[in-house]
């Protein structure tokens, strides 16, 4: 047999013998399963009015799971500083200056910006219950409102 034809059979023979190859034995790669998205709840909302000066607890949240609890207060005027607290339990009814102090008042976030309408602030939360606190350092009477989230 001449070089050429032995070199034709030889080429031939390989592809009738790799004919066969080509797939894959590997397993299918398994399909992650996505990380549900975070989930938030309103624990509560509502409004709230006080006069310059005015200081104390706006309402009583009850957090019944644990997540991230966040707190937003908006006012009217940002001539006006306002600046919010949230504190455990629901005995807190004192203050020094206007900040939440004395048996029952741990203070578990706060916003004590000078500027704006808004003051938000977040925690970490098992279960209990908050008290939302505001105090006006304001010139004035200040409105406003608040809402109370959890996301989890």
């Amino acid at each position: 047999m001449s070089g050429r034809k032995l070199a034709l059979v030889l080429a031939i023979g390989g592809l009738v013998v790799n004919g066969g190859c080509g797939g894959s034995s590997s397993s299918p790669s398994p399909v992650a399963t996505p990380t549900p998205a975070p989930v938030t709840t309103t624990l509560g909302q509502g409004t709230y009015q006080g006069p310059s000066g005015a200081t104390g607890p706006i309402a009583t949240i009850t957090l019944n799971q644990a997540g991230v609890v966040a707190t937003t207060l908006r006012w009217t005027f940002a001539s006006n500083d306002v600046d919010l607290f949230v504190v455990s339990g629901t005995t807190c009814s004192t203050h020094v200056n206007g900040v939440p102090t004395g048996a029952g008042c741990t203070i578990l976030c706060q916003d004590l910006g000078t500027t704006g309408t808004t003051a938000t602030c977040s925690f970490n939360s098992t279960t209990g219950t908050a008290l939302v606190w505001a105090t006006n350092y304001g010139a004035t009477s200040e409105s406003g409102t608040w809402i109370v989230t959890l996301t989890r």
